[in-house]
């Protein structure tokens, strides 16, 4: 199968110039790299952030609980009145107190990570089971659970940087996923002319 052909047409949908991606793939690199060094800081944005959102989203839905035509029974209305309540309360302690906000949501994180790393040692058995290769899925599925115990086990502490710590690797990924394909698109236009 020939993977080139469409990853070359995947590259002419985006900009023009390589050095724009470059730049922004760069920039979330050393982003991360700050981040890796300021995990609190970066919890404690995340939280804010996050519960903003939480905070517009219920009330949105309390606003539209009330002033939507379709929502014409007292039945219909308390699914959007609960919701909305339930997201504005969780987005005013996020907002007002963003550290007791990260401790609830490392909880479940760490049940996230719980979950996931139960289904991946649960598959790479399978896996084996089917002579396939299953030793990375294993790896990934043990690594996953001793991560959740860790988090569990250093709470509360932990609560204050494992988010922001998380965050900031998803950034520094994200940024050398871009350079890598600035790079591929670069190599790309060069090879055109």
């Amino acid at each position: 199968m020939n993977t080139e052909q469409p990853l070359k047409s995947d590259l002419q949908h985006l900009p023009e110039s390589w050095s724009v991606l470059f730049a922004l793939g760069m920039l979330m690199i050393i982003l991360g790299a700050i981040g890796l060094g300021m995990s609190f800081t970066f919890t404690i944005t995340t939280v804010l952030f996050f519960g903003f959102f939480m905070l517009l989203a219920g009330l949105t839905q309390l606003v539209h609980a009330f002033v939507a035509e379709s929502l014409k029974t007292w039945k219909s209305r308390s699914l959007y009145l609960v919701t909305g309540a339930l997201y504005t309360i969780g987005g005013l302690i996020s907002v007002f107190n963003p550290v007791v906000a990260s401790v609830g949501l490392t909880i479940m994180l760490a049940g996230m990570f719980l979950a996931v790393g139960i289904y991946r040692i649960k598959e790479a058995l399978r896996l084996k089971e089917e002579e396939q290769k299953w030793g990375l899925m294993m790896f990934s599925g043990i690594t996953s659970i001793i991560f959740s115990i860790v988090i569990v086990i250093g709470m509360p502490w932990t609560a204050l940087w494992v988010i922001g710590l998380l965050v900031a690797i998803e950034l520094a990924m994200n940024g050398a996923i871009l350079v890598g394909i600035a790079l591929e698109k670069r190599k790309q236009e060069q090879d055109a002319e």
